[in-house]
């Protein structure tokens, strides 16, 4: 079974999702997720070790993946 983490307000929910075709970089998730759900990116030790449903997260902008503090 494949999974996701969605983020829903400051926590993440763990998403059984569906794939279809794939490379080594992007997979094309066919079932399990609806328009408009953001979805949980990182490294494999945060994602894979670290993340469990219901952890608290902190979203951050685009391009600022390290938080820093922008403006």
């Amino acid at each position: 079974m494949e999974v996701v983490f969605v983020v829903e307000g400051t926590r993440v929910r763990m998403v059984p999702v569906k794939l279809g075709i794939s490379d080594a970089d992007y997979w094309e998730i066919v079932e399990g997720l609806s328009e408009g759900q953001e979805v949980v990116s990182g490294g494999y030790k945060v994602i894979h070790r670290d993340l469990e449903d219901g952890a608290r997260v902190r979203v951050v902008p685009p391009g600022n993946a390290a938080g820093k503090k922008t403006g």
